[in-house]
């Protein structure tokens, strides 16, 4: 079943932890599909789930978990007009070969993307493999169903 979601302007979100801590209200998240394979949100908040799983940030703003611990890491879980979206580790954590093995990317992207309305979140691949989202643009709202 979709969730019809008033996309005029942006909509109301928030994300939690499977746990209950809060960390961010969002002003409004950026649902249409960003040209991102990770989930771009504010600084601070990203910082804040980041820690929260026990990423380490290394070059150019990536955050990287011990690939040990990777599969045992909490769901993240965006709630939307009041229905939860959990995302879990096994889809936010990317295993990426380098020059010096395999690392273990956390899909949580920082970056401060201005509206008029506040900071919003881009929901690239990871959400969109999880989800699947119906446009309805000539009644400004998209919904989303878990994806089969």
């Amino acid at each position: 079943k979709t969730q019809g979601i008033s996309v005029s302007g942006h909509f109301q979100a928030w994300i939690t932890s499977r746990q209950g801590a809060d960390f961010w209200r969002s002003s409004g998240i950026n649902a249409e599909y960003g040209g991102t394979s990770l989930i771009v949100g504010p600084v601070n908040a990203v910082y804040d789930i980041n820690t929260f799983i026990g990423a380490r940030q290394m070059w150019g703003g990536m955050w990287f978990v011990d690939c040990d611990t990777a599969t045992t890491l909490p769901d993240i879980i965006f709630t939307i007009q009041g229905r939860d979206f959990p995302i879990p580790s096994s889809v936010y954590v990317y295993k990426v070969k380098t020059s010096g093995g395999i690392m273990c990317l956390s899909a949580f992207t920082p970056q401060d993307v201005k509206s008029p309305r506040g900071l919003l979140w881009v929901l690239g691949d990871v959400f969109h493999a999880m989800y699947y989202t119906v446009y309805d643009h000539g009644s400004e709202r998209v919904g989303f169903a878990t994806s089969i």
